[in-house]
């Protein structure tokens, strides 16, 4: 349950005011910073009836550049309380943050820059919607050092695009991809969505094919999800549309298959890249290490070093975090939340989870924990939809097969008994 703003003894205090009390000033010692910064901008031009993010609609010209001011003071916020390390990934995300100028994403990623050093391979990414890409839009993201571009494409199909009120239409996002193609020489992420209302199964598979023949280093495959809120829930639930559900599974399993048989890795349940290709930033989550959220909205969390942690969600109130003055949410996660989580987010990967690692930052046993052999895990292991890696001395990875990930829910359940 999150604990009252203000309570407990953490290098953020629940208010953004950066005054770091005596007891927040020695805090950081306990905790794992993080090297890893997230920054949400929260705008769109317009709400896809998917979407359940959190974002609002631009309309005013004066709250990008006031955002910005406020985002930089938080993240100064929290390098001054010692919560950040020198980066090794950026991530901006949203929202639509390509609705900002080239000249603004600049200035943010090199106000973030006065702030915190950057490891010299950081992995900087923006995500974009292609109707804002165009050749000096790419050139002025290549100055303001960004080096990943994640585009989201969502579906290449005419008819699925405008059920769902998508921003960007087929043509737009082929255009957006030629464009990408000719002019952008960082590296390429792009989003698909299997099950999108209106895609059929050939339209799917056209799609995923002609998006895979630009070559996109890295692509997210989702199956679309309705839920409660959207505008796609309350069609689906006024019968204006059918549970587009019921497809997306069978078309997601196509998309693997094709993806992983054309040199994609899936390393992670919705995720699949080329050698060496990983979202870094991503894998953050993944591996359970601290990161730090900026943004109205954005949340982060802190690991402490006795194997607890804690997660703040900033408040969505944007007006009130332009003035700074509202309170952010403070969840207090025990140390055996944190185990469950670690197994949680690790398992999504094909990697698994390392016993050294586990043991290292819970001082417990991966074996005994997961039931290895004679637990859940060893009677997944007997199905063939999980497996145990031998790697160093001291150190085996436990993972689900590649059948096993359709069915982490589950497993995840059997953990929980």
């Amino acid at each position: 349950m999150p604990a009252k703003p203000g309570s407990g003894i953490c290098p953020l205090s629940a208010s953004p005011n950066c005054k770091p009390s005596r007891e927040e000033k020695t805090g950081p010692a306990l905790y794992i910073p993080a090297s890893s910064l997230y920054v949400h901008i929260p705008f769109c031009k317009s709400k896809c009836d998917y979407c359940d993010f959190f974002s609002l609609p631009l309309d005013t010209a004066e709250i990008p550049a006031r955002y910005l001011d406020a985002a930089l003071a938080e993240i100064a916020c929290h390098r001054e309380k010692g919560c950040l390390a020198p980066l090794k990934t950026l991530y901006i995300g949203g929202g639509t943050p390509s609705l900002f100028s080239a000249a603004q994403i600049s200035r943010l990623v090199s106000g973030i820059a006065g702030i915190v050093p950057f490891e010299p391979d950081c992995e900087i990414t923006l995500e974009a919607n292609p109707d804002d890409i165009a050749p000096p839009y790419l050139d002025g993201l290549r100055q303001a050092e960004i080096r990943r571009l994640s585009l989201g494409i969502q579906s290449l199909s005419k008819n699925a695009l405008c059920s769902v009120h998508r921003r960007s239409n087929a043509e737009r996002c082929l255009e957006a991809l030629d464009c990408v193609r000719e002019n952008w020489p960082g590296r390429l992420s792009c989003d698909l969505i299997a099950g999108v209302p209106g895609e059929t199964p050939a339209s799917f598979l056209k799609g995923l094919k002609t998006l895979a023949g630009y070559g996109p280093e890295h692509i997210s495959l989702y199956a679309i999800t309705v839920t409660e809120g959207t505008s796609l829930y309350r069609k689906v639930k006024a019968g204006l549309v059918p549970n587009p559900e019921e497809l997306a599974e069978t078309l997601w399993l196509a998309g693997r298959d094709y993806l992983e048989q054309e040199g994609w890795r899936q390393y992670e349940v919705s995720n699949f890249a080329k050698p060496g290709a990983e979202c870094r930033h991503n894998l953050t989550y993944w591996q359970s290490e601290s990161y730090i959220g900026a943004g109205s909205g954005a949340a982060g969390t802190l690991y402490r070093r006795d194997g607890s942690a804690f997660r703040y969600t900033n408040t969505t109130d944007v007006s009130g975090y332009l003035e700074q003055q509202t309170n952010r949410e403070i969840e207090e996660i025990s140390r055996e939340t944190a185990q469950f989580e670690y197994l949680m987010m690790g398992f999504r990967t094909r990697h698994g989870v390392s016993s050294k690692r586990f043991f290292e930052r819970f001082g417990v046993p991966l074996e005994k924990r997961i039931g290895a052999e004679s637990g859940a895990f060893a009677a997944w292991e007997k199905q063939g939809l999980a497996a145990q890696h031998n790697e160093a001395a001291a150190e085996t990875r436990y993972a689900l097969t590649a059948e096993g990930l359709l069915f982490l829910n589950r497993f995840l359940e059997e953990l929980m008994d």
